[in-house]
């Protein structure tokens, strides 16, 4: 009898703590929710970067055809050149872009004073390149490029009855040099090339003809790329 009593008494006592828990339970705040950021954007990196180059051209001897025939002993001279243009690095080897050029007025003569006349050039060209290894910051290139040139004669004093002209030509170039990086954005690039103009003519009754206008170019630059590669 006192056991069953016992037992009765532990079996409240276990009741009134687990009604005692479930109240404190009850009473107390929920957790605060768990607050998850939302997925941020991870912008692709860029492969575009802007160039601006100038430099010297080495012209070499034209072939000019004039009002009398074939002229003898003409020259060109040096003239200057600067270009702009933007581009892509496409892979850490290859990269391409596009660029516009103003070639300075460079006179041409002949040795026996029967040529005088200026030739000027606007070009547009696409480029390509092949970036070889890169040596501590240091990589050489060598590159082609094709476009159009708006080739101009202009002040044209010799022959007579010749008249400023353009002629828009086909131009291709072969390029190699190397570049060196400044900071991870900005590179300077030194190179040599070789371009070919196509050809240029006067205009009057015997247009003035000249051919093989082709340039020894030396040319440094600079390459701003907006991220790094």
């Amino acid at each position: 009898m006192r056991m069953g009593a016992k037992l009765i008494m532990s079996c409240m006592a276990a009741g009134l703590f687990l009604g005692a828990g479930q109240a404190v339970a009850a009473d107390l705040p929920p957790e605060p929710p768990i607050l998850v950021p939302p997925p941020v954007d991870v912008a692709e990196p860029s492969c575009l970067y802007v160039r601006v180059d100038g430099g010297y051209a080495f012209n070499d001897k034209p072939q000019v055809s004039k009002t009398h025939g074939i002229a003898f002993g003409e020259d060109m001279d040096e003239s200057w050149f600067a270009e702009a243009g933007v581009g892509c690095q496409v892979t850490p080897y290859f990269r391409a872009d596009i660029t516009v050029g103003y070639r300075d007025g460079a006179e041409m003569y002949t040795k026996f004073n029967d040529l005088d006349a200026e030739f000027t050039a606007y070009t547009g060209m696409v480029n390509l390149y092949w970036d070889i290894a890169n040596f501590g910051g240091i990589t050489p290139y060598v590159g082609v490029g094709a476009g159009l040139t708006l080739n101009e004669l202009s002040n044209i004093n010799l022959p007579v009855g010749q008249s400023k002209n353009t002629r828009t030509e086909f131009a291709y170039a072969l390029m190699a040099g190397v570049s060196v990086a400044v900071s991870d954005n900005l590179s300077v690039d030194a190179g040599y090339r070789y371009i070919d103009l196509g050809q240029a003519r006067g205009k009057g009754a015997d247009p003035l003809r000249v051919k093989n206008l082709q340039s020894h170019d030396v040319k440094v630059g600079i390459r701003y790329h907006f991220n790094d590669y």
